[in-house]
């Protein structure tokens, strides 16, 4: 009898019966997009909530004005500033759902670190949440107004995760940032966003390339080309969509099977090899006579196709590493590991080191005629 009493007991606790249990959610502040700007006392932060009040009640008549809500809120601290939208909202914030966290281009250029603190130390944060930089401030990005029915959170989410498929941008949760701006050798980077007007003078959220930081500091923006460079360098493209002229034609090609290697000689003077291998699909040739090429035209395009990648990533190379000393590629890290004698000679000057050390590149392409 004892022991039954006792399984209810238990029973009791762990099924929220018990009066002041837990918060349902319809009382909670959904997060998904958060927006960090710098104000001249502190910090501004623009949260984009779900409109759970209204959306997540069963017994709900009334029509909502969207499926998300906008709060903005000002402190010294960050922690203050979410501490003012607890009590603007009369709901307890929840941050585990949020998919984006937007750094106001001030914020970017100044102290990144400095505000990323509250979300490193937070718990109930992800580590995997992806970060971004506004190119104007963040409160824009967050806040703008897509439709009723839009949120700018799934929107920037979903562009940031095709990247890989398109060479436009590049997803980077917070764990990697942080990891990267803490290293001793390791230049971070960070997508771009802007806010746009399209042909309907409608506002409209796009990529603009990526925000390069070395040492703490914003270094530099990296354009589409320099982008592209990266992109292929890092092995971080699965697919891409290219359009090659030739012989006066237009030819379409599908970029897949995609892989990228850096590896370090084991000469006394280092040097760098970046070998990237790729295969092609021609899906579509515009042409009214030939329906097919010949073997030397899948030749010269894929020579075509090679150097193109070649000089994408020596245009990323000479912009990053020989004019800026900035290491995107973790080429320090293979150093470090591989040849730790040499490693320790140059670190104290490494951003000289890298503007000279050689880094040779090899592509490798297959272009296939389907059809």
């Amino acid at each position: 009898m004892k022991k039954l009493c006792l399984l209810l007991c238990l029973l009791l606790c762990f099924t929220g019966c018990s009066p002041g249990g837990g918060t349902e959610l319809s009382d909670r502040l959904i997060i998904e997009a958060v927006g960090i700007d710098s104000t001249e006392n502190g910090y501004r932060i623009t949260a984009l909530a779900l409109h759970t009040q209204q959306t997540g009640s069963a017994n709900s008549t009334e029509t909502p004005d969207g499926i998300g809500k906008i709060y903005t809120a000002e402190d010294e601290s960050i922690a203050g500033a979410f501490g003012q939208l607890n009590l603007l909202s009369g709901m307890v914030p929840l941050y585990s759902q949020a998919r984006v966290l937007v750094l106001g281009r001030e914020i970017a250029e100044n102290e990144p670190m400095q505000a990323l603190n509250f979300f490193i130390r937070n718990f109930t944060i992800r580590d995997n949440i992806l970060l971004a930089v506004a190119d104007t401030t963040a409160q824009d990005l967050v806040g703008i107004d897509l439709g009723k029915n839009q949120l700018a959170s799934i929107l920037m989410r979903n562009i940031l995760e095709t990247g890989k498929n398109n060479g436009l941008t590049v997803a980077v949760p917070l764990y990697r940032f942080v990891n990267q701006m803490l290293a001793e050798t390791d230049s971070a980077f960070l997508p771009i966003f802007k806010v746009r007007k399209n042909a309907q003078e409608k506002e409209e959220i796009q990529a603009a390339g990526i925000a390069l930081f070395s040492k703490d500091s914003f270094t530099l923006t990296l354009e589409q080309t320099q982008l592209r460079g990266l992109l292929w360098a890092a092995d971080n493209i699965d697919t891409d969509f290219w359009e090659v002229s030739y012989n006066n034609h237009n030819i379409s090609l599908s970029v897949r099977k995609c892989n990228a290697e850096i590896t370090l000689s084991d000469t006394k003077t280092p040097a760098f090899l970046i070998r990237v291998s790729f295969s092609c699909d021609i899906i579509e040739y515009n042409t009214a006579h030939e329906t097919t090429l010949s073997v030397k035209d899948i030749t010269n395009l894929t020579q075509i196709a090679q150097q193109q990648v070649e000089n994408n990533i020596n245009t990323f190379l000479q912009t990053t590493m020989r004019e800026k000393g900035c290491d995107c590629l973790q080429l320090g890290r293979k150093l470090k590991a591989l040849n730790p004698k040499l490693y320790k000679t140059v670190i104290d000057n490494y951003p000289e080191f890298l503007k000279t050390v050689p880094v040779a590149v090899k592509v490798t392409a297959r272009i296939f005629q389907t059809g």
